[in-house]
């Protein structure tokens, strides 16, 4: 029964922050044709969704620090537009801290929010832990470690996405979503 009460809450505040979020990553607000959550209810997609869905304005803010172009995949589907907040950089992996809002271009040049990604850059994880076999995980999730070179020209660091707004196929927890599309993307 209890989750059954926090149902209704979570749909308000899904509602409310859907309109919010796009506002401070850079983006125009949101008509009601643009609402989407994930019915992956999986217990980290839950844990995610509530986390961003609780943000204040400045929390949201600080992820206007840097930004990807969309990211596309055309074989494998898209993850779309990373805003990263560069303090969460650091090496510390917090479900509570993801470093990357995700969202796709709309035709009308908006963003809808679809996921979140964690990032830990190699460097600052290893001078955490010195152990070789200490590897990051998320709520027991192993993350993907992405080598350099790369196409981002970054050193090397792990990852792991959470399709929180955004059904996945694939899985809530792979790095390209098939329902995703960077076909919107206005150029600069």
């Amino acid at each position: 029964m209890k989750a059954n009460l926090k149902t209704p809450l979570l749909t308000v505040l899904a509602a409310a922050m859907s309109c919010a979020l796009p506002l401070a990553a850079g983006a125009n607000d949101q008509g009601d044709t643009d609402k989407h959550f994930s019915s992956n209810f999986a217990p980290i997609v839950n844990k995610v969704r509530e986390v961003v869905l609780g943000f204040s304005r400045k929390e949201i803010e600080a992820y206007n620090k840097a930004r990807t172009p969309c990211v596309t995949g055309p074989e494998f589907g898209a993850m779309g537009v990373h805003f990263i907040n560069t303090d969460n950089m650091d090496g510390i992996l917090d479900i509570n801290k993801p470093e990357a809002l995700i969202y796709e271009p709309q035709a009308n040049g908006r963003m809808r929010l679809v996921g979140v990604e964690f990032i830990v850059p190699k460097p600052a994880w290893d001078a955490l832990h010195p152990d070789p076999l200490d590897r990051p995980s998320l709520e027991g999730h192993l993350l993907n470690f992405v080598g350099e070179p790369n196409r981002y020209g970054l050193p090397g660091f792990y990852e792991i996405h959470v399709w929180a707004f955004e059904d996945n196929r694939k899985g809530a927890l792979t790095d390209w979503n098939p329902a995703v599309t960077c076909e919107k993307q206005r150029l600069p």
